[in-house]
């Protein structure tokens, strides 16, 4: 059985270093722990219910986005990528698991910069991680799951919906798939 599946601690730091995500962190961590500073001093000088409220308000603002974003992020994108027990591939891109038959997939394997590449993107990224609808050069709209940088990408066909699966080592997972039955195709012919 061939797996391919995110961890609470790959998406933690998948998270973590992502330089946009820490940019956007430090620009609210920063005014808000202020505000939290000033409002804990009104605190001090009897303005006593409005400074501990304020107060306390940007502390969880703070925890938020320090733990809370994070820990949502881990949690709902947890187990993300694939299985294949027997002659079934079990897909987890969120928002959609799907179980699908391989003997009815048509496969392909495609270089990063064809007609396959992805224009539109409507999910969750980050620096090393794509996960959800996008639509592609050629017009489609496909269901991908990208984690880290792969020169290679699979495009699998199920006769409802195309999904593009990449990540480092793509290619074993698409000599798994023809091994079990998944036809073979050209670009040109999905």
């Amino acid at each position: 059985m061939q797996i391919y599946q995110l961890s609470f601690l790959t998406l933690l730091g998948d998270w973590y270093l992502d330089p946009i995500v820490q940019g956007v962190i430090i620009l609210w961590a920063t005014p808000l722990s202020l505000l939290a500073i000033r409002s804990y001093r009104r605190q001090k000088e009897k303005l006593f219910l409005m400074g501990k409220l304020f107060y306390y308000g940007f502390i969880l603002l703070l925890f938020g986005l320090w733990v809370g974003a994070p820990l949502w992020f881990g949690l709902y994108h947890l187990g993300s990528g694939y299985q294949i027990p027997n002659d079934y591939l079990r897909l987890k891109i969120p928002p959609v698991t799907e179980t699908i038959e391989i003997q009815k997939l048509l496969v392909c394997l495609v270089e990063d910069n064809t007609q396959w590449e992805v224009t539109q993107r409507k999910g969750t990224q980050t620096y090393h991680l794509f996960i959800g609808w996008c639509k592609l050069k050629n017009g489609e709209k496909a269901l991908v799951f990208k984690h880290h940088s792969s020169k290679e990408k699979v495009i699998l066909w199920d006769g409802n919906r195309y999904y593009v699966i990449a990540h480092p080592g793509v290619e074993e997972f698409y000599r798994e798939l023809i091994n079990r039955g998944a036809k073979e195709v050209s670009a040109s012919n999905l």
